[in-house]
């Protein structure tokens, strides 16, 4: 412009972080620094209103707004069941409740990652885990000659032979209870019960006069007198 004008005063707005210096009657108003941030900030914007040192900021990742400061955001671990939700420029990480447990089941870590919903869980008594979900563990009886095994936090239990009797003898029952190696047993005929044990029936031909009485359960074959004899008669 030439001498002795007036030219208007320039309103554009500033880049962000700066903004325009008072215009004058001697001078146009010119981009200047906005106050710094704290530390650990940037600028978000130009001043606004333009001519103001009012530039907005915001934390840099990792800090949250905390007053007039930008604090370090929190990266602790959270108790069992918990685990730390996200740090925003505006708030600190807080720890929240895990969900991803089923119905069933217990926590037993923390979230891991430490930021992530996905802490670690395992079934509560009674129940297995299948997949993602607890199932109830089986309590049915097996067949006789054989006894569930335990369930487990894993893994159901299963069927599986007894290991009690001895070779000479054969299974009455299932596990008694259904969950240990404790069927009940008998010895196999030709034998009889002593302990844990089964002993072969004795066989041998008694004196005259006796007879040799049956082998069964606990009781072996023994000679006995005959009572057939009618009065007077011998055998």
């Amino acid at each position: 412009a030439g001498a002795g004008q007036c030219v208007a005063c320039s309103s554009a707005p500033c880049p962000v972080g700066q903004y325009r210096g008072r215009c004058t009657a001697d001078s146009d108003g010119v981009c200047k620094a906005c106050t710094a941030p704290p530390a650990n900030a940037r600028h978000l914007t130009a001043g606004s209103p333009y001519n103001v040192d009012s530039c907005q900021w915001e934390c840099l990742p990792g800090y949250f707004r905390n007053g007039g400061v930008c604090s370090r955001c929190s990266t602790g671990s959270c108790a069992t069941g918990q685990y730390r939700g996200k740090c925003s420029a505006d708030g600190d990480a807080t720890c929240r409740p895990c969900t991803t447990a089923p119905q069933g089941a217990s926590y037993t870590s923390a979230g891991q990652p430490y930021d992530v919903d996905a802490c670690s869980w395992a079934c509560g008594p009674g129940f297995y885990r299948s997949g993602g979900s607890c199932s109830a563990c089986t309590t049915s009886p097996c067949p006789v000659g054989q006894y569930r095994t335990r369930c487990t936090g894993t893994s159901d239990g299963q069927c599986t032979a007894c290991t009690t009797k001895p070779a000479t003898a054969r299974y009455t029952t299932p596990g008694t209870p259904f969950d240990q190696d404790a069927c009940q047993w008998e010895c196999a005929p030709g034998y009889f019960r002593d302990g844990g044990s089964c002993r072969a029936c004795s066989t041998g031909s008694c004196p005259v006069g006796q007879y040799r009485t049956v082998c069964a359960g606990v009781q072996d074959s023994v000679c006995a007198p005959c009572t057939g004899a009618p009065a007077g008669g011998v055998f």
